[in-house]
């Protein structure tokens, strides 16, 4: 599937959604008319409650998702999303990549808008991701990374477009503020490899490659090994005595 039609879909479901507020908030006003038309001091009571329902689903996650689904930063988030992905340690869960994307790009990174991203590298088989079942909505998580094929993307489709959402930050724009140093008590789980495993398992890689193109040029080919029987068949053949020849010798012995 395409970036086109991938882009395509997010714009259905991004409609489909500001469809549901728009029902949620007509709903809202309509009870709100109902409950003050039916108990007269009821209506300064129940303003409250609606103004929540109103204000309730919009977030300030949802206000960072951009207007357009695929846009000119979207390729270079896509790129700092996979670099991600390929030195994750799984399982990672959505929100613990979104933190780690913040400090990166230097601007607020909303969940649901890389879950967007999430879905779309698991319908390209390069990740396996998962989620809870039940009414609330839970984080995605990241179960496996295809880390092979996370290279080859980068490789092939990234390679011009090295990640610079760092500089192309809109002045004026708020910063996230500088995280609290932890304190050496806490151990938080690692989600992320070092370079040094990158680097060990990339010449791994490379050996297990090497030593497969040597078994391969010092191993026999069919053709040849067939060419091989061959031979031998034929020399077996040519060593035997013909009947002609056994009946020539025989009649030579009788004779003499």
């Amino acid at each position: 599937m395409g970036d086109e039609t991938w882009a395509n879909i997010q714009l259905v479901k991004s409609k489909r959604e500001s469809f549901r507020e728009k029902i949620k908030k007509r709903k809202a006003e309509r009870e709100t008319i109902l409950s003050s038309a039916g108990g007269g001091g009821a209506a300064g009571n129940a303003t409250p409650p609606v103004s929540l329902m109103v204000d309730g689903p919009s977030t300030d996650q949802d206000s960072l998702l951009p207007a357009s689904p695929v846009s000119s930063n979207d390729a270079s988030f896509e790129c700092v999303l996979l670099e991600c992905l390929n030195e994750a340690l799984p399982p990672v869960q959505s929100i613990q990549l979104a933190q780690e994307l913040s400090s990166k790009v230097r601007k607020e990174v909303s969940v649901k808008f890389i879950e967007n991203f999430l879905q779309k590298f698991a319908y390209k088989e390069l990740i396996s991701i998962s989620q809870g079942s039940g009414d609330n909505r839970t984080p995605l998580t990241i179960t496996a990374v295809q880390h092979t094929k996370v290279t080859a993307v980068l490789s092939a489709e990234h390679r011009d477009k090295r990640c610079r959402l760092g500089i192309s930050v809109v002045e004026g724009e708020s910063k996230l503020p500088p995280k609290p140093l932890k304190s050496p008590d806490e151990h938080s789980p690692k989600l992320f490899r070092s370079e040094e495993e990158i680097r060990t398992e990339k010449e791994k890689r490379r050996e297990n490659r090497d030593d497969d193109v040597m078994s391969l040029l010092s191993a026999q080919s069919i053709r040849e090994r067939e060419t091989k029987k061959v031979g031998e068949e034929i020399m077996e053949l040519l060593s035997k005595p013909t009947a002609k020849e056994q009946s020539l010798a025989q009649r030579f012995r009788s004779q003499g």
